[in-house]
């Protein structure tokens, strides 16, 4: 592998962290507003048991 494409190969990496980081912050988010009962409209159980699985998959 060359420097060049290692270096995308790194670059490529930060970018799927990112956006794994980002679709977390994106259920913290929800889990918030769904646990606050603020947004009575997404409350649902399912999606936020599944939701936290997920948020904690991600952050590990």
């Amino acid at each position: 592998m060359s420097e060049a494409e290692a270096r995308r190969f790194v670059i490529d990496h930060f970018w799927v962290a990112f956006g794994a980081f980002a679709l977390a912050c994106v259920l913290g988010v929800y889990q918030v507003l769904e646990r606050s009962g603020i947004i009575p409209a997404i409350q649902s159980p399912a999606v936020y048991f599944a939701s936290v699985s997920t948020h904690g998959v991600l952050m590990a």
